[in-house]
């Protein structure tokens, strides 16, 4: 009993993999990178509303969190200049504790 409940399971396994590759759309890598530069900016948004000027964003129930006592700002700044995105500069130039 047991190798043909194995014997299933493996060939659902191994069907379950099977798609059509023309049925999958591929993204040009400017649509895609766009796509991603404004869900950055859309999360850059959300933590600067509910978490600013803390060290992270809870996403799901919106309050935000500290690594240590006091906050060391690390997050947004790290995270822009690994970007190189425009809008997080600015902001964080003259001051990483003003809220923007």
């Amino acid at each position: 009993m047991k190798r043909i409940i194995l014997s299933f399971l493996a060939s659902l396994f191994l069907s379950s993999g099977h798609f059509d590759k023309k049925a999958t759309v591929q993204k040009l890598p400017d649509t895609l990178a766009e796509e991603v530069k404004n869900e950055t900016l859309r999360t850059w948004d959300a933590y600067t509303k509910y978490a600013w000027p803390h060290d992270g964003l809870l996403p799901i129930s919106k309050p935000y969190h500290d690594w240590y006592s006091e906050s060391i700002n690390m997050s947004p700044i790290d995270a822009y200049s690994n970007t190189s995105m425009d809008k997080g500069s600015i902001e964080n130039r003259n001051g990483v504790m003003r809220r923007p």
